[in-house]
């Protein structure tokens, strides 16, 4: 997979540290604004006699005092309101995936970096485990594939990584007690 050269420029990742902070983007433009004013100001001071530096300055100064809230209610509030309605969006999206996977009649992990961060009731349930125990920081998710079975999953996993889609296939899980319980899995990748 090759790397969009811009991606990763110093200017990209700029701006897109001014979308994630309205405050930084206001100051940007305000900022930006006054040092054009003042340029043009000192321009024109230079152009025509009897006009300050000082005068330059109060103009530039009153014009910002002037687009602030402008700027404010232009860009900052929607802006904010706009992260607000994203963030809130996150929360009821996190809410409804919840709900879904603890009805799931299947068993449902979420695995970041080798540590479960989800288990659904079900699997607490089939395998023997409590959700606590599942969640712990220690807890060895490999440990619960069947020994036969481990090499084909890592492989799996790995390719997974790498941002190859794998087709379901079927492995062994070993509960809690010691029983063998067959699986199909099928995963995605979540970035």
């Amino acid at each position: 997979m090759q790397q969009d050269p811009v991606r990763g420029s110093k200017v990209t990742r700029y701006l897109n540290a001014l979308q994630e902070s309205p405050a930084r983007l206001v100051l940007v433009l305000v900022a930006t604004v006054f040092a054009a004013e003042l340029v043009v100001m000192i321009v024109v001071t230079r152009l025509l006699p009897g006009m300050s530096l000082m005068y330059a300055l109060v103009y530039a100064l009153l014009l910002i005092a002037f687009l602030s809230p402008v700027l404010y209610f232009m860009v900052f509030r929607p802006l904010v309101f706009r992260r607000k309605a994203a963030e809130e969006a996150l929360v009821i999206s996190a809410e409804e995936f919840k709900v879904l996977a603890e009805e799931s009649p299947n068993m449902i992990f979420i695995n970041k970096a080798g540590r479960v961060v989800f288990a659904s009731h079900r699997s607490a349930e089939m395998m023997g485990y409590s959700q606590e125990e599942f969640l712990a920081p220690d807890f060895d998710f490999l440990g619960l594939i069947a020994p036969e079975d481990l090499e084909q999953v890592k492989r799996n996993f790995g390719r997974h990584t790498q941002g190859k889609d794998i087709e379901p296939y079927e492995y062994g899980l070993i509960a809690k007690d010691g029983s063998r319980i067959e699986v199909i899995i099928n995963t995605k990748l979540i970035r």
